[in-house]
């Protein structure tokens, strides 16, 4: 038997900014079925499926993540900045669905 580990690779869906308590759910589906409980390996597969805009956000942990928990840590951080009002998103999430809304209100109009 091949001392090697076989790696399974998740395919992570793309991030959802407006929902993303439902894209982490989907993405642990992903972790349950590939066999993934490493904490290392889930950091690094949710930082691999942001896109620029979403990392740009949450830079602080990622440029820095803790030691210990950091999957946990990192997930928290990005429920709490994705899930704030839009008010009080410092432009990140704002400007993404305030451009939804103009656009899905000129869709109504017509």
């Amino acid at each position: 038997m091949d001392s090697e580990m076989a790696r399974v690779a998740v395919r992570a869906p793309p991030f959802w900014e407006t929902n993303p308590e439902l894209w982490f759910i989907q993405l642990e589906s992903q972790f349950k079925l590939t066999g993934i409980s490493a904490d290392e390996t889930k950091f690094h597969t949710v930082v691999a499926a942001l896109d620029s805009k979403a990392l740009s956000c949450i830079a602080d942990i990622v440029r820095n993540p803790p030691s210990d928990a950091m999957y946990d840590a990192l997930k928290t951080r990005i429920l709490n900045h994705f899930s704030q009002s839009e008010s009080t998103n410092c432009g990140c999430h704002f400007k993404t669905c305030s451009w939804a809304m103009v656009n899905h209100l000129a869709c109504c109009r017509r």
